[in-house]
C-alpha cells in the first residue's frame, strides 16, 4: 500500500497545516473585501434611488400640488364617513398604490419587449406613494405648505 505521507516527519505534517490555515484565512479575508465592497457598491444604489425618489416626488408636488392637504376625493371621503381628513388622504394614496400594483402586474405578464421605461416607472412611482402614505400619518393635519 502507498503512503501518499511517507517520509514526512510530525515538523512537516504542522507546516501543512500551517499552510492551509494561512490559505483559508487569505481566502476569508478577500471574501470578507469582495463582501464588503458589494455592500458598499449595493448601500451607494440605496442612495442613489432613494435621492431619486426624492427628488421626483418634488417635481412631482410642484407640478400637481401638495401631496398631503388639498385632496378633494379625500374631504369627501372625510365627509361621508367617521374617517379623519388625515386618514381619508391616506386612504386615497393607498388606493392609488393599488392601481399601480395593478398596473405593475399588467406590464409585468404583458410579454411585451419595450417596458422596462413603464416598469421602472412604476416602480418609483410605487415607492414614492408608500413614503407619501408615511408622511401623511407621521404627521397629523400637517399641511407642508411651503
Amino acid at each position: 500500500m502507498l503512503r501518499l505521507d511517507a517520509g514526512l516527519d510530525q515538523g512537516d505534517d504542522e507546516e501543512i497545516q500551517r499552510f492551509a490555515m494561512a490559505r483559508d484565512r487569505e481566502a476569508a479575508d478577500e471574501r470578507r473585501k469582495m463582501e464588503g465592497e458589494h455592500s458598499s457598491r449595493f448601500s451607494a444604489a440605496i442612495r442613489s434611488e432613494c435621492s431619486r425618489i426624492a427628488e421626483l416626488l418634488i417635481v412631482k408636488r410642484r407640478q400637481y400640488g401638495d401631496a398631503t392637504t388639498g385632496n378633494f376625493a379625500a374631504r369627501v371621503v372625510a365627509a361621508l364617513t367617521d374617517l379623519s381628513e388625515r386618514d381619508a388622504n391616506a386612504l386615497s394614496y393607498l388606493y392609488r398604490l393599488g392601481e399601480k400594483m395593478c398596473r405593475l402586474e399588467a406590464l409585468l405578464s404583458s410579454g411585451e419587449d419595450d417596458v422596462d421605461a413603464a416598469i421602472d416607472d412604476t416602480l418609483l412611482d410605487i415607492v414614492g406613494h408608500a413614503l407619501l402614505i408615511r408622511i401623511i400619518r407621521a404627521e397629523p393635519e400637517s399641511g407642508y405648505g411651503d
